[in-house]
């Protein structure tokens, strides 16, 4: 445990992210949206989640959830 306080982020209490609050919202609510949808029996309709992108934030979204492997 004590190699994981030598990170600045453990030691402040804090995780600093260059995304804007959107692309940030959405990382999360896609993480939520696949959370509640995995487990879901093929047969079930599920709703698409590219229509909750904005096109204005794609691209900058689509970047951030490869950095951050969502």
């Amino acid at each position: 445990m004590s190699a994981v306080r030598n990170f600045a982020e453990a030691a402040m209490n804090t995780c600093r992210l260059e995304e804007r609050g959107i692309v940030v919202e959405k990382l999360l609510e896609y993480l939520a949206y696949k959370s509640t949808f995995e487990s879901a029996p093929k047969k079930e309709d599920i709703p698409d989640f590219m229509e909750r992108i904005a096109p204005e934030i794609a691209l900058e979204l689509l970047m951030a959830a490869d950095y951050y492997d969502s």
